[in-house]
């Protein structure tokens, strides 16, 4: 199993606990690309540490140079280099999956990584954003893209199976990145607009945003039962190292965080301090 993040230093700590939850979830061999602007050496190598059954590639970029790039602390320059992840990824790699670093798995993600994408670049969770996807074609000069029942589709790119043969051959990440430039759109909604229609909708349990906690948004599109089903949290708008609330699965990622200081204590407390601050201060995880 491949698996690609893009973070910075601030998230090397939420990216170590999903890669633990991952981890502990399968028996499969895993490989790992860390795409960064600013990874440190010594992070690097605490990770090795951490994970030592695990192939490690850290591959550091900068994407600040590119022109036109909406950057902002919610758009940071990280989020941009998972369009670079063709160029990052290794030669014979055909299939991988990509995880925001801001997601829990609780279940073995071999299911999801043999997901049928014979029909798509890319197999993810539909976003119930789809109502802006026309204005956001229409921002980026594209023609509208539409599912068979006439309504657009908008996927959320937090977690993405990717046909890396597919990806290259079709120049995703390269178009996103041009597109971002061009438009001023960020990294999801530019994939969104390059890659279309053509990508697979797996089961909404593979992505648990925020907001499917709340069972009474008229426009979602998620089953109402999701929540107990979920096999990967995502912290879409609050982040748990921020907040703790257990009404929302934040449990989920100091459980984890819990169980990799009782683990490796010492390499945990290091992850923290690398974060400079952003980390969830271990002292204060709850009981």
């Amino acid at each position: 199993m491949h698996l690609v993040y893009a973070v910075d230093e601030a998230y090397a700590l939420p990216m170590a606990a999903s890669l633990w939850s991952v981890v502990r979830n399968t028996t499969a061999p895993v490989d790992l690309t860390v795409l960064t602007p600013d990874l440190s050496d010594r992070t690097e190598e605490v990770l090795r540490r951490l994970f030592p059954t695990v192939t490690v590639s850290v591959v550091r970029r900068k994407p600040e140079h590119r022109h036109g790039l909406r950057l902002s602390d919610r758009f940071p320059a990280a989020a941009y280099l998972r369009l670079m992840m063709a160029e990052a990824l290794p030669p014979d790699c055909q299939r991988a999956i990509y995880l925001d670093a801001d997601t829990i798995a609780v279940a073995d993600l071999t299911k999801l990584e043999r997901t049928d994408i014979s029909n798509g670049i890319i197999a993810a969770v539909q976003d119930d954003f789809s109502a802006s996807l026309r204005s956001l074609h229409k921002a980026a000069g594209l023609p509208d893209v539409r599912a068979e029942s006439g309504t657009p589709r908008y996927f959320n790119s937090g977690v993405m199976v990717i046909d890396v043969a597919k990806w290259r051959s079709a120049r995703v990440g390269e178009r996103a990145m041009e597109l971002c430039e061009r438009s001023g759109l960020h990294d999801q909604r530019a994939l969104n607009a390059v890659i279309g229609g053509d990508w697979v909708a797996v089961d909404a349990t593979w992505n648990v945003m925020t907001h499917l906690y709340y069972p009474f948004r008229s426009w979602r599109t998620a089953p109402r039962d999701i929540v107990p089903r979920l096999r990967i949290r995502h912290f879409t708008a609050i982040k748990p190292w921020k907040q703790h609330r257990p009404d929302l699965g934040t449990h989920l990622y100091t459980d984890v965080v819990r169980e990799m200081r009782e683990a490796a204590g010492p390499l945990v407390e290091a992850l923290g301090q690398s974060t400079g601050g952003t980390g969830v201060p271990l002292d204060a995880l709850p009981e």
